[in-house]
């Protein structure tokens, strides 16, 4: 099934947890991810892991010390109308299937959650009704897990190794794809720094 035993396990990072979780939040803040506005390539990533899983739900979320947050969101009005997930887009972490896929860098698959008892009585299931879960890491080139790219069904389903791997590979590219795009914008405001402080020689 994938499922880390317990989010107390050992990392070899020699931080604490509380370090760990400070440092994801200043990666999240020099990635510039804490502003509000979508981010296309994101977008493009929930609907391409949507289309070829063929799943009703998928979402791209950050994590932060209580909360998760949806930057990107596919079919969360099949959970009910006006419902807090698609209102709110966040939901707190310790109720999170993702949370256990960004403490362990790991792809989390879970094939029918009433038969977890890990997760049987989480908000998701009682509330949600989400019977199955297919969660990827989002890491940057640095190797800080940020969030997660995920899938959800209100059906049981079984995810082949091809399925893991397709979304293990998408979170990699769009994460891929956003490093360069904050690389080009910082070159251009050092170019356009240099330009501004550079002596004028005019004629």
């Amino acid at each position: 099934m994938g499922l880390p035993e317990s989010r107390l396990f050992c990392r070899l990072d020699g931080l604490t947890a509380a370090a760990r979780e400070q440092h994801r939040m200043t990666v999240l803040t020099k990635l510039g991810l804490m502003e509000t506005e979508s981010v296309p390539i994101f977008e493009e990533a929930t609907q391409t892991a949507a289309h070829f899983l063929e799943m009703p739900i998928c979402i791209l979320s950050l994590m932060d010390h209580e909360r998760q947050w949806f930057k990107s969101a596919v079919g969360l009005s099949r959970l009910g109308l006006m419902n807090d997930l698609a209102l709110s887009r966040q939901m707190p972490r310790d109720e999170s299937f993702c949370t256990h896929v960004v403490d362990s860098h790991q792809v989390l698959a879970i094939d029918d959650t009433l038969s977890h008892p890990a997760f049987v009585n989480s908000l998701l299931v009682q509330q949600y009704n989400i019977r199955a879960y297919l969660g990827a890491p989002l890491l940057t080139a640095g190797g800080d897990c940020i969030g997660t790219l995920a899938v959800m069904d209100l059906s049981p389903r079984i995810f082949s190794a091809k399925e893991r791997e397709f979304l293990s590979l998408t979170a990699r590219l769009s994460m891929s794809e956003y490093d360069l795009l904050c690389l080009a914008k910082i070159r251009l405001a050092v170019l356009g720094k240099l330009r501004s402080t550079s002596p004028c020689h005019c004629p």
